[in-house]
């Protein structure tokens, strides 16, 4: 029982908090942040600054999607209200108006279809076809 305790000992350092000297070569070449940053991590260094390298690109990307879409609702803008155009700005948004009762219609009769089709289904299977 007492090697037991003795190599329990040497797994988690002396009473005094010191590490054996074998461990204290092992994080030798190691900073304390480093090693607490990879403990708390639970991975390797490597891969948190690969992570936050992809994050820095597709923040890149996010950001250049964001400004192309801009720079086209800004045109469209233009287009649409600062040219003189034929458009109004109350009949664009009337038309919109019009695509979203037509596309609630349009979803309801979704609904209606699929019970039918689910109604065709049961009588089919009824009939034994």
């Amino acid at each position: 029982m007492t090697e037991q305790g003795q190599s329990h000992s040497d797994d988690i350092g002396n009473e005094s908090g010191h590490r054996p000297d074998n461990e204290e070569q092992e994080i030798e070449g190691h900073h304390h942040i480093e090693l607490i940053a990879h403990s708390i991590l639970g991975g390797p260094l490597d891969r948190l600054q690969e992570d936050f390298e992809s994050l820095g690109s597709s923040q890149y990307i996010l950001l250049n999607r964001i400004r192309l879409i801009e720079e086209r609702l800004e045109s469209l803008k233009t287009v649409m209200f600062e040219e003189e155009n034929t458009l109004d700005e109350k009949e664009v948004l009337e038309g919109i108006e019009k695509v979203k009762q037509i596309r609630k219609r349009l979803c309801s009769s979704l609904k209606t279809l699929d019970k039918v089709e689910k109604r065709v289904e049961f009588i089919a299977q009824k009939t034994g076809k």
